[in-house]
């Protein structure tokens, strides 16, 4: 309701336990916001600042999400090929998501997520 009222972002997902993806959930909702950016985008130097600021925080490891988080596309380029990491799999993309999650939360109004089920 305050989210709303200050003209912020809310998107929220319901966990569910027999998901055959792990990450399902939480790429929903970074689908979902990635939509709300993009539907907010007023001008090519707005776009161009956030596909700047999500270049520089994500790099080419960008590519690693996509799967993910698919609608990150319609925000900034995304590479087909990536650097080696010392990182295992699942710490690169929590990595990843955190830096995603860290950096809108910098371009944006307040943002509000609800994560529901979350066990």
């Amino acid at each position: 309701k305050f989210t709303i009222a200050a003209n912020g972002y809310f998107v929220s997902g319901k966990f569910d336990r027999n998901a055959t993806r792990p990450f399902m959930v939480i790429g929903d909702v970074f689908n979902s916001m990635c939509d709300l950016f993009a539907a907010d985008i007023q001008s090519i130097e707005q776009e161009r600042k956030m596909a700047e600021a999500l270049t520089k925080s994500l790099g080419r490891d960008a590519f690693l999400i996509a799967n993910i988080v698919p609608n990150l596309s319609n925000l900034m380029p995304l590479y087909t090929s990536c650097e080696s990491s010392s990182f295992d799999a699942a710490s690169r993309t929590r990595y990843l998501l955190l830096t995603l999650l860290d950096t809108l939360s910098k371009l944006s109004k307040s943002i509000t997520i609800l994560l529901d089920d979350l066990q």
